[in-house]
């Protein structure tokens, strides 16, 4: 079996992979950080344009906890309130919006503990 990929979804995985290391050198520079993944599901959603689907990246970092307690909850949350900042700019950098003005990906992040 021969797998085409086109122009567009080559163009998807570069941007992709290009977001996916850029989140990774953002987060090595937390002794918090252990690992992240980046989780991939549909997200429903209508504006003035109609009703769209596009995909969500979910990027899901996951944390010691026993080093945030011994770091100090507030300062966490600070290098959270400034990772999200970060990550919203490469986001909006590399996925700009369609032709309309309405989203061709969504991003989330969220936090799990070890």
């Amino acid at each position: 079996m021969k797998l085409i990929i086109s122009e567009s979804q080559n163009l998807t995985i570069e941007r992709f992979n290009i977001f996916k290391r850029v989140i990774e050198k953002l987060l090595s520079k937390y002794d918090w950080y252990e690992n992240f993944e980046i989780e991939i599901s549909p997200y429903e959603f209508q504006d003035g344009n109609g009703f769209h689907e596009v995909p969500e990246y979910k990027v899901v970092v996951t944390v010691i906890e026993s080093f945030v307690r011994k770091y100090s909850y507030r300062k966490f949350n600070d290098d959270l309130n400034h990772l999200h900042d970060e990550i919203d700019t490469l986001f909006e950098l590399t996925y700009p919006v369609d032709e309309n003005g309405s989203p061709i990906v969504v991003w989330d992040m969220s936090i799990k503990y070890k």
